[in-house]
Formats: C-alpha cells, sequence, structure tokens
C-alpha cells in the first residue's frame, strides 16, 4: 500500500494507540471542514498493514464520502512524515504512541516532525473543553505571520474565538508587571498594543466573523503559553527552523508547548 501524498491533503500518522485513534478522528474532522483529502501514514519496522486497514475502515464508516487513502511502509516514521510534509497541507498526529513506530514513543516522533516538517503539525490531545478558543501565541514578526493566519482559519472553522497572546519579558516591560490584561486596558503599554493589532489587521478583515481577545503576559513566552493553553482547545505558534535563538518563538518555545500544553499544538513553520 504505497499511495502517493496528493498535494494539499491533510496527513494522519497511525500506530495502535488510543492517542492515534484521537489524532486520526481530528485530522478526517479538519480534511472534511477544509474539503481536502486525508492521507493516513503507518510506517514501522516491520509494516502492520492491519493497523493502516483498520484506521481506513474507521474513516469510511465514521465520514462517509471523505476522500481518504494510506500508505505503509518500514522506513523510520520520523522520515515517512518528514517527506510528506513537503506535500501535505497538515501533518496531524497523537500526542503519545504505542512505540510501534520504530520503537519510538509517538511522542518523540511528534516532536520531531513538529519541529523539522515543511508543513503545519497538529499535535492532538484529548480536549476536556470542545468550546474553549484557539489561542496564538506571536511575536508580530514575520515569523509569527504563517502561524497567525493558521490560528484565524482554524477559529473560523472552529466557529469559536481566538485569543492573541504577546509575551514579553519584566525587563523590557519597565516594570508593568501586566499579566492577562484585557485588550481595552493596555494604555500602559501603547507601543507592544499597536504592534499586536497591526499584525492583526488584515486577518481580522479577512475572517469578521472571528471574535478576536488581544491578551499581554511578562516572563518565559513557553511558560506562559503552557499555562494560558488551560484554557484553550488548541495551541498555535509559529517555528524558524533552525534559527537564531534571539526570535521569541523559535524552536525551544514550540517544542516546550507541545511537550507541556495540556491542549492540543499546532506548530506552523514560517515560509521565509
Amino acid at each position: 500500500m504505497t499511495n502517493p501524498i496528493t498535494r494539499g491533503a491533510v496527513v494522519c500518522g497511525v500506530d495502535r494507540s488510543p492517542a492515534s485513534r484521537i489524532a486520526l478522528t481530528e485530522a478526517a474532522q479538519i480534511a472534511r471542514l477544509e474539503h481536502r483529502p486525508l492521507h493516513i501514514v503507518h510506517s514501522e519496522r516491520p509494516p502492520v498493514e492491519r493497523v493502516a486497514d483498520d484506521a481506513l475502515s474507521f474513516v469510511r464508516t465514521e465520514f462517509p464520502g471523505l476522500g481518504v487513502h494510506a500508505t505503509v511502509g518500514d522506513a523510520d516514521p520520523r522520515q515517512a512524515l518528514g517527506n510528506a510534509s513537503s506535500e501535505a497541507f497538515l501533518i496531524v498526529v497523537g500526542s503519545r504512541g504505542s512505540g510501534g513506530f520504530h520503537n519510538l514513543r509517538l511522542g518523540s516522533v511528534s516532536q520531531w516532525v513538529a519541529q523539522h516538517a515543511t508543513c503545519p503539525t497538529l499535535v492532538v490531545r484529548p480536549s476536556s473543553q470542545p468550546d474553549a478558543p484557539v489561542l496564538l501565541g506571536t511575536d508580530t514578526t514575520a515569523v509569527s505571520a504563517d502561524a497567525t493566519e493558521f490560528a484565524f482559519a482554524q477559529a473560523a472553522l472552529r466557529s469559536t474565538r481566538l485569543v492573541v497572546v504577546h509575551c514579553f519579558d519584566e525587563y523590557f516591560q519597565g516594570g508593568y508587571g501586566l499579566t492577562g490584561v484585557p485588550d481595552d486596558d493596555l494604555e500602559g503599554l501603547p507601543d507592544q498594543r499597536l504592534a499586536v493589532s497591526e499584525s492583526i489587521a488584515g486577518l481580522r478583515e479577512k475572517y469578521p466573523d472571528v471574535e478576536v481577545e488581544l491578551e499581554l503576559g511578562r516572563g518565559s513566552p513557553a511558560a506562559y503559553l503552557a499555562r494560558a493553553a488551560h484554557r484553550a482547545r488548541l495551541l498555535v505558534v509559529g517555528s524558524r527552523q533552525r534559527s537564531s535563538t534571539a526570535a521569541f518563538l523559535t524552536g525551544s518555545v514550540s517544542r516546550s508547548v507541545v511537550e507541556h500544553a495540556p491542549c492540543s499544538v499546532a506548530v506552523v513553520p514560517a515560509r521565509h
């Protein structure tokens, strides 16, 4: 079973774990909402074709009419999913696996894919707050531009509000010590408020039905976002692959939130 990846497909990595089935359900839901095909990838040594067959049967039963294909291989799953990312719209993986992926926890696979895929990666965790908002972590620069658009699109698809978080180090705040400040109470930080507002202005016009809240935080971006994720259904962050650590949302932040956030996390690489 070696079907090629359809360009623009939602690709889901599967193994024999409960987390994998949760990820597959989310991937199928996104594919249906996005009007995109779904492609299932199962790779381990030796491969177990029944895993892919069961996944195909599940999708065809639960999501009738959705175009779905599968690929089974014996490569390292990180390599298989990394290669798939060159054609995919989105890679979807569970947060933890059964160890069947070449004797690796799916957690290690998902972390690697989130840092190296050339398309966005969604690491799925079971949601206990289906009505909670989408949370976006942004540094207001081009590194976050693709993540920002992805977050707006997901909020629109899910018919939920979007909370845009910009985090500051206390040193650069001048001692304001503001945490979780509402959008209309940011008078103490006019430059920062303006930067956040300007970075999302065009997308507010593109997605007029998405309710947007702005939030400022202080301290470590990774730690703040992991805490804030307790009140979100999805956390979206950008990532500049193999970049300098000078940027706010470098790989270290995305790695940390993939590991520690309690909700699903989407890591969106900057295309530039």
